[in-house]
């Protein structure tokens, strides 16, 4: 195999570009001929003394330059700059993973992070664990409290949330639904009422619903739940907990401010209330923007995960529990799973500890942004506010059409939309739409999903048939 030995050149670039222009410099240069296999970015890191996610974001971006290919289990080559890109194939084509060079129906109603070098990433971390000697302690029943890689690993990644806790303090779950389950399980019991937002994340919907639990929505504005809101809702019908996303709020995207967010601790301690804190796009969001449980840290259960700042498969859950409930929230972990899966803690973990999950996250941030501004400018007679590093944006619909209505529309032009019974508590117009930027293959057909709804709006809305002659 032809070896590439680069030189990161000190031009005042971030690592990552500097490295990838050396790169495209070594390819047209014809140092590096097409079909050369690069190295695995962990050796090519070690060689280079940077870290892997260094490698990882110059690949990222070397392949969105176009100059190389990235085969899952087989590595990245260079490209041959000479033929045009190949197209996926028609069996790998779906309706999220949509063929970019021609794509009929675009969907955009699951909110996932865009997916950049991410089967890059796993084939080598899936390849590196199973070169392991201990692989087969790693293969046996292990007891609750895993390895102690696994706790330093969720201590760091927790730590880029803006929390400072200790190992023992954490509680690893099968991802983020699982560690709410598991939170919601210990404080409320068929009949509690919850408190959520007027639009709110779905999966908080569905263990409610599952539960026997009642939901109570609250008012808010741009900025979340409003407190004194609470505090009546409260008053009306006393309840158990709140359920809370104050970073990148889902569906809306909003963050909720420093104030607001003291505020809303001190209502919940005053009232007895158990915070449920969201914070899965939190490492991707407001990092410096204190966590609920950071103010209220005896009312918290925080939770957070990997599969939505890194990539969607690592189902890897972060539930920090108040103290006072830690042996509460420990037993239910054990009758509900008995412990987070093993296998997938170690590639988490992994990625946590050499700082590819941090570059990871970094990356799907700015490519966030990029796609937030793009639909701006695509859909800026409808915008308002500034671009957000957030995966997915609320469409406030103009006067005059009814969201389902628009939904449907939006359908018949070959974008699908999340449906809004899945996002609102009652079932009032929630006048607007979440749209899932992330779930774009590239710009290229995010910027044709939004031209299509460009289109729709300015079609305005069609009054329907009611079957009357």
């Amino acid at each position: 195999m032809q070896s590439w030995n680069p030189v990161i050149q000190n031009d005042g670039e971030a690592k990552f570009i500097s490295l990838t222009n050396q790169l495209e410099r070594d390819i047209r240069s014809g140092l590096l001929e097409p079909g050369t296999k690069l190295p695995p970015y962990r050796d090519l890191a070690h060689i280079l003394g940077v870290s892997p996610g260094t490698v990882n974001k110059a690949y990222a971006e070397a392949k969105r330059r176009g100059l190389v290919d990235g085969e899952v289990g087989r590595g990245t080559f260079i490209r041959d700059l000479s033929q045009p890109r190949r197209a996926p194939s028609e069996e790998t084509a779906t309706q999220v993973d949509v063929d970019q060079y021609s794509p009929t129906i675009i969907d955009l109603s699951i909110n996932t992070p865009p997916m950049l070098s991410h089967n890059i990433v796993l084939a080598d971390a899936f390849a590196n664990l199973s070169r392991q000697n201990d692989l087969e302690m790693h293969s046996r029943y292990l007891p609750y409290f895993v390895h102690a890689e696994h706790r330093e690993a969720a201590v760091m990644w927790l730590g880029h949330h803006g929390l400072n806790v200790a190992g023992d303090e954490v509680v690893l779950t099968n991802g983020a639904q699982h560690a709410m389950a598991v939170a919601l399980s210990s404080v409320a019991t068929r009949g509690d009422v919850l408190y959520t937002d007027t639009l709110t994340y779905p999966g908080i919907l569905s263990l409610a619903s599952y539960m026997g639990l009642e939901i109570c929505a609250v008012e808010g504005d741009d900025y979340g739940m409003l407190p004194d809101k609470l505090e009546r809702a409260f008053a009306d019908q006393p309840g158990k907990a709140v359920y809370l996303m104050p970073t990148l709020h889902n569906p809306t995207g909003h963050t909720m401010p420093p104030d607001r967010r003291l505020n809303i601790a001190k209502v919940a301690q005053r009232l007895g209330l158990y915070i449920l804190e969201d914070d899965i796009y939190g490492v991707v969001g407001s990092p410096n923007i204190d966590p609920l449980r950071n103010l209220a840290p005896d009312r918290t259960f925080y939770l957070t995960s990997m599969s939505k700042a890194v990539i969607p498969s690592l189902r890897i859950g972060f539930l920090i529990p108040p103290m006072h409930k830690l042996a509460d929230v420990t037993a239910l972990m054990r009758a509900t799973g008995w412990t987070a899966a093993p296998l997938m803690m170690d590639v988490g973990a992994t990625l946590i500890l050499d700082g590819t999950a941090k570059a990871l996250a970094e990356q799907n941030r700015d490519e966030a942004y990029q796609r937030q501004a793009l639909t701006h400018s695509v859909l800026s007679a409808w915008m308002t506010g500034e671009p957000a590093h957030c995966y997915h944006l609320w469409l406030k619909l103009p006067e005059g059409w009814e969201t389902e209505r628009f939904i449907s529309s939006a359908r018949e032009a070959g974008v699908i939309i999340t449906p809004t019974e899945g996002i609102r508590v009652g079932t009032g117009d929630p006048g607007g739409v979440r749209l899932c930027l992330g779930a774009a293959r590239n710009l290229k057909v995010l910027e044709i999903a939004m031209t299509r709804l460009r289109a729709v709006l300015l079609g305005g809305m069609r009054p329907a048939f009611n079957g009357l002659i």
